[in-house]
């Protein structure tokens, strides 16, 4: 029979092997899902990565299928044609290949999530073919959605921090190390004069440096930066001068602080122009109320500041001094003026000093004569007019002490008290002066003028005033007194040492219950203590009022007591007192 003949062709695919291992290779090496398609959309291979990213078993639930099954959102119903690759025009290949395209993709469990997709077309055997790469964006949109809230949140915060610098009175310049300017508020602006940040930011901080100190500024920040220098520089306030853009320059203070974290500077400034000008208003009107306070009592310097009128008092009794020192006009006429101006200051600063101790007041001084009254201070007609004598007592006193210090040159001085009802106040407009008037004024002013060198001369009012036994007196007898006629004068030869207990506590009842103010209580309480009750307050009788006759002595020298006496005529004629 007929025999049967086969032909073999046999084709080598040792290198068909080798590609299809090489492409196997490329596919499971990519970080990504890699897909290759056919030209109908259908899978052909895949690696493992896609097969974990899209939530598959193995590769098999995927080769075979349409690519579709990975594609989510709008793009699904697209790819779900046959024809999406092969019916594609060029245009619209051209659109999608080699580009990388945002898109939804789709788990096996039907979940999606966001890929980016990248598709390659290329010819094998004469057949189109694509190969897509597939990107998971789940962590790449997490962390892109992180930074923009983060991007969000910083804006927020930058935007706060601008409105709370910009809401601060005081200028805030945030600088470098090296003294840049890189962040400043609306008020630096306002305060320097710039219109714009942009004049600014950019410029070193020595710009705005004023009082000659721009120069020296970098040498500042170097040293600065020493932790021992910074320690002592940060949180205090420093006062220098700034400068304004046209060249002005103002007082201001500067405080810096450190940014943690940092190697930049914040600085405050505040202008204190003002405060500086409102301070020296206030040391200015200190002063003059200071210079008010010297001029004036307290009590009536305060109602002159409350209310800038007339002040007028009348006073039923009040207790005056006039004091002279004798031999003055002699002994100045051998004296340079500034040795007269020296002596006068230290005998009177001495007198001052006693009598604010009794809460008394000084009226005036004329030449080298001498008043004060126990008003307005001392409300207690019998305490003030006690509080007097003592002060006339401590007169002759210093007196007696400054001529131990200076032999050569021996003073006395001529005293008279009288107490009485006066009229006082302030006149005028200019060198305001606490003056009083009334007839008990001009007759201390004569118990002075005719009184006797070293001795206190009073008169009868004053015996009838001050408590019963605090003083002893001396009957001087009749003195023609001008205007007046004859009166009958004492002359106050000390303090009484023997007082009894139930005196100083009727005294002390009244300093406590008597409305004395603290001041008033205190130097009345002085006074008290000057008397040295206490070595005799078990001693329980009271010696009264000693009052012995002493003859008729020579009067003072009328020539040295013509200053004094001429003063005292103007004063009683401008008043009409005489």
């Amino acid at each position: 029979g007929d025999k049967c003949h086969f032909v073999a062709y046999c084709h080598d695919l040792t290198e068909v092997k080798t590609q299809m291992k090489v492409s196997e290779s490329l596919l499971e090496g990519s970080f990504d899902a890699a897909f290759l398609t056919n030209d109908q959309g259908t899978i052909e291979r895949v690696n493992e990565t896609a097969v974990t990213l899209f939530g598959y078993d193995d590769k098999e639930d995927l080769v075979g299928a349409s690519i579709s099954v990975i594609i989510g959102g709008p793009q699904a119903a697209l790819h779900n044609s046959h024809n999406y690759f092969a019916g594609a025009t060029q245009e619209r290949l051209d659109k999608i290949m080699d580009k990388m395209r945002d898109v939804v993709g789709q788990r096996k469990d039907g979940s999606e999530f966001p890929v980016q997709v990248g598709i390659k077309t290329l010819q094998v055997a004469g057949m189109q073919k694509f190969v897509a790469y597939c990107h998971d964006l789940t962590r790449h949109k997490a962390q892109l959605q992180a930074l923009q809230q983060e991007t969000l949140v910083l804006t927020q915060e930058q935007e706060l921090n601008q409105s709370i610098l910009d809401s601060s009175f005081d200028s805030i310049f945030l600088v470098e190390a090296d003294g840049i300017i890189c962040k400043i508020n609306a008020s630096a602006l306002t305060e320097f004069g710039y219109k714009s940040a942009d004049q600014l930011i950019g410029q070193n901080i020595s710009t705005l440096v004023g009082g000659g100190q721009a120069g020296n500024h970098d040498e500042f920040l170097s040293r600065f930066q020493d932790k021992e220098n910074t320690s002592r520089i940060l949180g205090t306030h420093n006062q220098v001068l700034a400068r304004r853009k046209d060249g002005t320059e103002f007082p201001c203070h500067v405080a810096i602080r450190m940014v943690p974290g940092t190697d930049k500077l914040v600085g405050f400034v505040r202008d204190i122009s003002a405060e500086q000008e409102a301070m020296a208003l206030t040391l200015e009107k200190q002063a003059a109320e200071e210079l008010l306070m010297n001029m004036l009592p307290l009590e009536i310097a305060t109602r002159l500041k409350e209310n800038p009128t007339h002040i007028a008092d009348h006073f039923a009794k009040a207790t005056i001094l006039f004091a002279d020192i004798v031999g003055f006009t002699s002994m100045s006429n051998s004296l340079e003026p500034v040795q007269v101006v020296q002596f006068l200051n230290t005998i009177f600063s001495k007198f001052d000093e006693a009598l604010d101790h009794y809460n008394l007041n000084k009226i005036k001084t004329i030449g080298d004569c001498y008043m004060a009254t126990s008003i307005p201070g001392c409300k207690n007609p019998s305490q003030s007019c006690a509080a007097v004598c003592h002060f006339a007592l401590d007169m002759i006193h210093e007196l007696d002490d400054y001529n131990k210090e200076n032999p050569n040159q021996p003073l006395n001085m001529r005293i008279g008290i009288n107490c009485g009802p006066v009229v006082a106040g302030v006149v005028g407009t200019k060198r305001f002066l606490y003056d009083i008037w009334g007839d008990a004024v001009n007759v201390a002013s004569r118990m002075e003028s005719t009184g006797i060198p070293g001795r206190v001369q009073v008169t009868q009012n004053i015996l009838d005033t001050v408590p019963s036994g605090e003083f002893e007196f001396d009957h001087r007898g009749k003195v023609t007194v001008k205007g007046i006629g004859e009166m009958d004068t004492f002359l106050l030869r000390g303090r009484n040492k023997l007082r009894s207990t139930a005196h100083w506590q009727n005294v002390r009842a009244s300093i406590v219950g008597g409305g004395f103010s603290a001041n008033e209580r205190g130097s009345l309480a002085d006074l008290v203590r000057l008397a040295s009750i206490s070595k005799f307050e078990n001693l329980e009788s009271a010696s009264e009022i000693k009052v012995d006759a002493v003859p008729e002595e020579a009067s003072h020298d009328e020539e040295e007591d013509g200053d004094f006496e001429d003063a005292m005529q103007h004063h009683e004629e401008e008043l009409n007192l005489s």
